[in-house]
């Protein structure tokens, strides 16, 4: 499981490849386990946004779809087994924002915030939405509760890119350029 994790912060389709081997072993192991399955369909999520590149060819869409459909399976198995996971909702909510079922996505990521308040990827995911959807103020507030809560995530430049673009939906450039400088700054 742990090495699955590793694998997710890599960002490749190739190490997304490595992280859903390592969670299909760790499910093997235990079929209980909660949190294999969460890594499993975040794997799965993880290659939809690597390869959302707007093709529209049968492929495509039936990768897509495929992905979809595991990373659901994935991810509502682990709440199945832990209804009290921030985690497997957070992965529920993000299924969800991918066939763009906004209201969804949101239920299910309010809920991984109400179960785990601390957890920062689950406060950058609403906030993130949030914006989507126009609540730009209660999305950046969200967003930047969260780099507080951990300001050594390795994820750190990609969420301040989300507060970048919260900023410039919110028609607030200079704080919206300040955060893009930030996120670039970390990357190299």
């Amino acid at each position: 499981f742990l090495r699955g994790k590793s694998f997710l912060h890599r960002y490749t389709l190739e190490s997304d490849a490595q992280a859903r081997n390592n969670f299909q072993k760790a499910i093997k192991l235990d079929p209980n386990y909660s949190d294999a399955h969460t890594g499993l369909a975040l794997s799965h999520l993880r290659d939809l946004l690597l390869s959302s590149s707007g093709s529209s060819t049968t492929s495509d869409q039936r990768n897509r779809e495929n992905w979809i459909a595991h990373a659901f399976d994935a991810a509502r198995k682990a709440v199945e087994l832990d209804q009290d996971s921030s985690d497997a909702h957070l992965q529920v909510g993000t299924a969800y924002v991918w066939v763009e079922d906004f209201d969804s996505a949101i239920l299910e990521t309010e809920l991984a915030v109400e179960l785990n308040p601390s957890n920062a990827h689950a406060r950058m995911a609403l906030g993130n939405r949030l914006d989507l959807i126009g609540r730009n103020a209660e999305g950046i507030l969200q967003m930047e509760h969260s780099l507080e809560l951990n300001p050594r995530d390795p994820n750190r430049w990609n969420y301040m890119g989300y507060l970048s673009r919260a900023y410039l939906d919110s028609h607030q450039y200079d704080k919206a350029l300040s955060w893009a400088k930030k996120s670039v700054a970390i990357t190299t």
